[in-house]
């Protein structure tokens, strides 16, 4: 007997919305909706058996003969019904309407709240997405449920037909992206008569005129008739009030560790300008108001003396007065610190990371008793003093291996902490160590950790304190870390990461670093920046877009990060208002769906381009099929890897602009907007986008098209928002001009324009340069291929006389060339290295790979990686290419020099155990593709080898994991092989997906022998490898896992493949890496 079919479970994110809403109805699939609003069939009008919805149910909706089209349709889409939606009709019979007539019914009816209005076209009166609801499956569905139905339905529900990648599109109902916005953010316009204004502050304003407006002024009385402006709080007032009420007890709040990071001002005083100790004074009042900064309202806890004056006298050692006498001494010798002096002394006169790599054995001259200097740095108290020295320093260091260490910043602190903050506030010496224990890890956590009061209160002891409740002592701890330690931090170190540093964080002196950015900024001219004169001349252009640009320590050299998502805040000229200034990727949108747009019509344009592993994948297939390359006798292979140098800097302006004009095949583009409801972690959010689609092409085809070419697939629901837009072929020319020529960096205090290369972290700038080098691929590159292949045509590689077979792939700018000819290999290396004046493109010769002799110059290696079992390989992009057989390897030498602690965030709360269980997972999906464990291009060995290094990473990580949370968490084995556990079946079913996926989306048709028992003896023997060299802390974890294997059996004596795969020689990669 066949079971039940599975009911199609909504999606999570939709649930959550509509739950937060407090909406009493359920999100169910469209045919239990339509089955739930049907009666009994004792109560149809009707009583004809099974002649309409009412008689025969579910039955008499879906059929057996219905095509898959329609079953899709009210299976898989999914409905809810308005919470003030009346009760339905009783009657399932048809009038005899049309679907289109129902729906240009319902639209006229409706609201602009129902998504069905968007778009509506007087002229045809009718609307985009009644398109989608005209198609020969909802003309059967019509057919169905009758007419009253399908019209309660469009008026009264909420519809979200499937598409691609997990998303759906909204056909009916209130608008989604309101719903999660909140109609309250939007101010109505002002009805003045007739005419319709917008409120005063969404009107333009010139950023440099003066304070009054130039508009008309606002009546202040006079008639009702007309509705003014509501009357709106001051912006200070209003911040005032949304932080009063979103205030949380300390204990709920996490440490801000937002003030810490990026900050390039420096201040004269020791803390920042608007900080509560440069406002208030070491008197009795000044101290009062730091005791309510401090403690809030739990103030009232010690100040019971007040209330009763004639007990007390100002000599009394009541709590209240005794911390007021305190804090009054922290005030003063807050004044008085020299911050400057104990930086000098903890953090600059003995770095322990060497810093120095002159020439001649040259002594850095920042270390205590260096020669390079007349005095020790110790004794210099003015910075203008130490940028002098680090003036005389010249090129002989690498001032970006000068950054402070974990322990000098501690050490810092500390000293602040104690020349500032009076003892009785500290504790005595046990209390101490646990609190510069707390301030250390404070310190140490990695970029996107969190700190919260738990941890800071760590180790420390109420009673060693001057607190007689716990509520006031954990205040003051939440202040201490909050609003001193922070802002300390943040006031004497740029703190920062590096390229190659993963998630560490790295502290440079402020000295330090300036002399680092006005290095880096002097050369930017070298560089074909240039500065603009005056901040007039720049917003004197029509269309201006601005972007923040922030330094990243990158070996010898700092790398220009531009943020093209968020918006810039512009002081005007006399600074007394400021605007901001859209985002760049905010105003590259139009441009960006366009240049989509062209990439699915034109993709010969971006020429062997590839964005992800799918592609590789099918490139490699094919590659090796045509070229019979897994048969009995396998063709030898010549290899050469390489990668443009600077290639985003580099690119020809005004090249691009005309290979952009070139491949675009349109006249015109018209461009209709939406919205997406993506769903987050915390909260859905919403993201207006555009999509380009034909003039005639109403239907919901160009949103699955959309859905399924985003470069990322993400958990959504489009919303059609009706607004329509033409741009011309001269326009995107100009909107492309304009970004390229017109784009202002904000470096420090000044506005840069780069003349040569592209923005890059741009929405389009991968984009752009793939179009660009597939020009250059097509025009050049491919020409000569051609040419050597006609002229060396007599050339075989084996006795049946084959012609040579070549693959070209390239990852935005790091190429891969495989070819069964030398001659070949050999000609395209050459080419490759000579550069390409035209396109003002050079290749990077230090990162040039071969695995062949092609008599190269000695400053081009050809020196492929080798491990211990003496196989070649290539590293590119995050791959390894076998130089024999081509089989692919994910690459782990990148891990070789950095901790692995480095490149993971631990989460330090109650949930830690949970959350480590949900992050194994995690690890383990980018080395899940399809690519890794297809045995059409890798052998049963290399799968399982695969696998098996994918665990040995993931156990890695786990013992970083476990290692960080151990003094917050109570950790049993038990728990930890339940966390490790799900990991397996989790690989396996994940491999299986991604290989549907790609069977479905490319021309391929993978093949996996890799079973389920393989992947848990994989797994398992991993973490036994991993955890044995840290036995001495998981000796029951051990335990646990070597009695789980041992119910395999001998699995891997009856198994080659395994033990190729757990054979060390095969990861020595792994016996270099830190963990």
């Amino acid at each position: 007997m066949a079971g039940k079919r599975k009911r199609n479970k909504p999606p999570y994110f939709l649930t959550k919305i509509y739950e937060e809403h407090n909406t009493s109805r359920k999100l169910l699939s469209l045919q239990y909706v339509i089955s739930s609003l049907h009666p009994s069939p004792t109560q149809c009008r009707c009583r004809s058996g099974d002649a309409c919805l009412g008689c025969g149910g579910i039955r008499h909706l879906v059929r057996a003969e219905d095509s898959s089209t329609y079953k899709y349709l009210v299976r898989k889409s999914f409905c809810i019904l308005n919470s003030s939606a009346p009760e339905p009709p009783k009657l399932f019979h048809r009038v005899g309407w049309q679907q289109r007539q129902i729906v240009r019914h319902v639209i006229e009816e409706s609201s602009m709240n129902n998504v069905l209005s968007s778009g509506y076209d007087q002229s045809i009166c009718f609307s985009s997405i009644g398109e989608t609801l005209c198609t020969d499956a909802w003309n059967l569905l019509l057919e169905r449920i009758g007419d009253h139905i399908m019209i309660f339905l469009l008026r009264h529900s909420s519809i979200f037909l499937p598409l691609t990648n997990k998303s759906y599109q909204q056909v009916t109902g209130p608008i989604l992206s309101r719903i999660v916005q909140g109609e309250t953010r939007k101010r109505k316009w002002n009805v003045v008569g007739n005419k319709i204004e917008k409120p005063l502050h969404e009107r333009v304003i010139n950023p440099f005129c003066n304070d009054n407006f130039s508009s008309g002024k606002i009546s202040k009385g006079g008639d009702n008739s007309i509705p003014k402006k509501h009357t709106r709080l001051f912006s200070w007032y209003r911040r005032r009030k949304h932080k009063k009420i979103n205030q949380k007890d300390p204990a709920e709040n996490e440490i801000d560790r937002g003030p810490i990071f990026y900050k390039t001002i420096s201040y004269e005083s020791n803390f920042p300008k608007q900080h509560i100790l440069n406002k208030v004074k070491p008197t009795n009042s000044g101290a009062t108001l730091l005791m309510e900064h401090i403690f809030g309202k739990s103030i009232k806890s010690f100040q019971s003396c007040i209330n009763d004056k004639s007990q007390c006298t100002g000599n009394s050692k009541c709590m209240y007065h005794h911390f007021r006498s305190l804090l009054k001494s922290l005030i003063k010798n807050a004044k008085w610190c020299k911050c400057r002096e104990l930086m000098l002394r903890h953090c600059l006169s003995s770095t322990p990371v060497q810093c120095s790599k002159a020439k001649n054995n040259y002594k850095h001259p920042l270390k205590s008793g260096s020669k390079g200097c007349s005095k020790s740095l110790v004794e210099i108290s003015t910075e203008k003093k130490i940028e002098d020295i680090l003036l005389a320093c010249g090129s002989d260091i690498d001032l970006n291996e000068c950054y402070s260490s974990h322990h000098q910043v501690v050490s810092f602190i500390w000293a602040v902490i104690r020349s500032i903050i009076p003892s009785d506030l500290l504790g005595n010496s046990s209390n101490m160590r646990a609190l510069t224990s707390n301030i250390s890890k404070f310190i140490s956590l990695r970029r996107f950790e969190k700190f919260n009061i738990k941890q800071c209160l760590h180790g420390l002891k109420i009673s060693e304190l001057p607190f007689s409740h716990f509520r006031p002592f954990r205040y003051w701890i939440y202040w201490l870390f909050s609003c001193f330690i922070a802002p300390v931090v943040g006031t004497n170190f740029y703190v920062t990461e590096r390229q190659f540093g993963r998630h560490q964080v790295y502290y440079y002196p402020k000295p330090v670093w300036k002399k680092m950015t006005n290095n880096a900024i002097s050369k930017l001219k070298e560089k074909n920046y240039v500065l603009y004169p005056s901040w007039n001349s720049a917003f004197s252009k029509k269309n201006f877009v601005v972007s923040k640009v922030r330094l990243l320590p990158k070996k010898n050299k700092l790398r220009i990060l531009a943020n093209a998502k968020a918006p810039v805040k512009i002081y005007s000229r006399t600074g007394s208002r400021s605007f901001f200034v859209k985002s760049v990727n905010t105003s590259l949108k139009e441009l960006h769906s366009i240049l989509r747009r062209v990439q699915l019509e034109n993709p010969e344009a971006l020429g062997s381009s590839v964005f992800g592993y799918s592609d590789v994948h099918q490139k490699l297939y094919q590659f090796l099929i045509d070229s019979k390359f897994r048969s009995s006798m396998n063709p030898k292979v010549y290899i050469v890897v390489g990668d443009v140098a600077k290639a985003f800097d580099t690119i020809n302006q005004d090249k691009l602009i005309k290979v952009i004009n070139d491949i675009m095949l349109k006249d015109n583009y018209n461009l209709r907007s939406y919205m997406r409801v993506l769903s987050g972690k915390i909260q859905a959010r919403t993201v207006k986008d555009h999509v380009v689609y034909d003039q005639h092409n109403f239907c919901n085809d160009v949103f699955r098209c959309e859905a399924t070419t985003r470069s990322r697939s993400f958990s959504g629901v489009i919303i059609d928002q009706g607004e329509y837009k033409l741009f011309r072929k001269g326009g995107v020319k100009d909107a492309l001009a304009n970004h390229l020529k017109g784009l202002m960096l904000l470096i420090g205090n000044n506005l840069y324009s780069q003349r040569v290369g592209i923005c890059q972290g741009s929405s389009i700038s991968t984009l752009l340069c793939s179009f660009y080098l597939g020009h250059l691929e097509r025009n050049i590159i491919l020409p000569y291929l051609d040419k050597i292949r006609k002229k060396n045509s007599n050339e075989t590689i084996n006795a049946d006389s084959t012609s040579p077979k070549n693959l070209l792939m390239r990852w935005t700018d790091d190429f891969l060339f495989i070819s069964t000819s030398k001659l070949q290999a050999t000609s395209f290396f050459r080419r490759m290295e000579r550069g390409f004046k035209e396109y003002n493109c050079e290749m990077n010769k230090r990162k040039f790979r071969l695995n062949f002799d092609a008599e190269q110059s000695h400053s081009i290696q050809n020196c492929p990686y080798i491990g211990m079992d003496g196989i070649q390989f290539l590293p590119w992009s995050g791959l390894l290419i076998n130089c024999q057989t081509l089989e692919v390897q994910a690459d782990y030498t990148r891990y070789i020099g950095i901790p692995i602690s480095s490149t993971i965030t631990v989460e330090l709360n109650d949930k830690a155990l949970s959350s480590l269980k949900a992050k194994l997972c995690q690890y383990m999906r980018p080395k899940c593709h399809a690519l890794f464990y297809d045995s059409r291009i890798n052998s049963s060995r290399v799968v399982r080898l695969n696998a098996y290094q994918a665990f040995l990473i993931c156990a890695m990580k786990f013992h970083c994991y476990v290692h960080c949370i151990a003094d917050y968490v109570e950790l049993c084995s038990n728990s930890l092989l339940n966390i490790i556990e799900p990991s397996f079946s989790f690989m396996y079913s994940l491999i299986k997906k991604q290989m549907r996926k790609v069977r479905a989306n490319y021309n391929i048709s993978p093949k996996l022998e890799l079973n389920h028992d393989d992947v848990i003896w994989l797994g398992l023997s991993a973490y036994i490898w991993v955890l044995r060299k840290k036995q001495s802390r998981y000796k029951e974890l051990l335990s646990l896992l070597k009695s789980k294997i041992s119910t395999y059996g001998r699995l891997s004596n009856d198994s080659d493949s395994l033990q190729f795969a757990v054979n060390d020689s095969h990861s020595s990669v792994f016996q270099k890496i830190r963990f």
